[in-house]
């Protein structure tokens, strides 16, 4: 669930059109899929609405108009949250992606970035730069997208309008889902 000031968003299905639309009635349709039960960072989040193999994981995927590959304070590179393939927790790779699938523009994504502060639910996202550092991150909405970047401001002067959003893991069931190992 994704919150700014008092308003509820949440995701939508992210291969209608590829990108994640932002509605006030949407719910953030993933789970947590942990390696074991204590780790809730460096986590690959799979999405319940992904029908194929790149989009079964909720992934940040670089923006059409960066630069590079890296989320950086001072830049306007950014990153979309769709689907995509697993990736590990390392810089962005090349592979099969929700942007990628609906525009044709091949972009790098991250999917092995999220943690969830098992107290508050509160998610936040780790891009991993090409150089191996860690940038901070912020969660926004822009024209009506939800994103990820290093520097709001810088990207707000660059593209306009820009609602910065925190994002919350809401548990709706208590029910177990079978954890599955990639090896």
């Amino acid at each position: 669930m994704l919150k700014s000031a008092e308003t509820h968003h949440g995701f939508s299905e992210f291969e209608q059109p590829g990108l994640p639309a932002v509605s006030a009635q949407t719910k953030f349709d993933t789970y947590q899929q942990c390696t074991d039960d204590i780790s809730y960072s460096s986590l690959n989040l799979k999405t319940l609405n992904g029908s194929s193999d790149y989009t079964a994981n909720l992934a940040a995927i670089g923006g059409f108009a960066n630069a590079n590959s890296n989320l950086v304070a001072g830049t306007v590179n950014y990153a979309y949250i769709g689907g995509s393939q697993a990736s590990p927790n390392a810089p962005a790779q090349s592979g099969a992606n929700s942007f990628t699938a609906a525009s044709g523009t091949v972009k790098p994504y991250e999917s092995d970035i999220w943690t969830i502060d098992p107290t508050t639910g509160a998610v936040t996202a780790q891009w991993v730069n090409t150089d191996g550092s860690t940038p901070k991150t912020y969660f926004a909405i822009a024209q009506n997208v939800v994103i990820l970047t290093a520097d709001l401001s810088r990207y707000a002067i660059s593209f306009g309008s820009i609602t910065a959003v925190s994002v919350t893991f809401v548990q709706l069931s208590s029910s177990v889902v079978p954890v599955t190992t990639t090896v």
